[in-house]
C-alpha cells in the first residue's frame, strides 16, 4: 500500500495539480494523449452497469488473478490479462 500525508485539508487542490501534471507526463512518456476522451458513453454505460450490479450483489466482481505469490495476487482486466498470458 502507498500511503501520503497532507499538511491540511485545504492542500487538496494541491494533490489535483500534482496528479494532473503526473497524468500529463505519463502520457508523454507512452506515446499518448491523456486528456483524449474517446469512448466516454461506452464507459459510462459500463460504470453504470457495474454500479447496478454492485448496488444488487453487494460486491464488485472480482477478476480472476494472473499470478499469486507471497499472499499478494495480480490481476488485470480479461484483454490486458490475455495479452500478458
Amino acid at each position: 500500500m502507498i500511503a501520503w500525508t497532507r499538511p491540511a485539508a485545504t492542500s487538496l487542490g494541491a494533490e489535483f495539480l500534482r496528479w494532473e501534471i503526473a497524468t500529463a507526463v505519463a502520457g508523454a512518456v507512452l506515446g499518448i494523449d491523456p486528456f483524449d476522451e474517446p469512448n466516454v458513453s461506452e464507459a459510462k454505460q459500463a460504470t453504470q452497469a457495474l454500479l447496478e450490479r454492485f448496488l444488487a450483489e453487494g460486491a464488485l466482481p472480482k477478476p480472476a488473478p494472473l499470478a499469486v505469490a507471497r499472499g499478494m495476487e495480480a490481476a488485470a482486466p480479461p484483454a490486458i490479462a490475455e495479452a500478458l498470458r
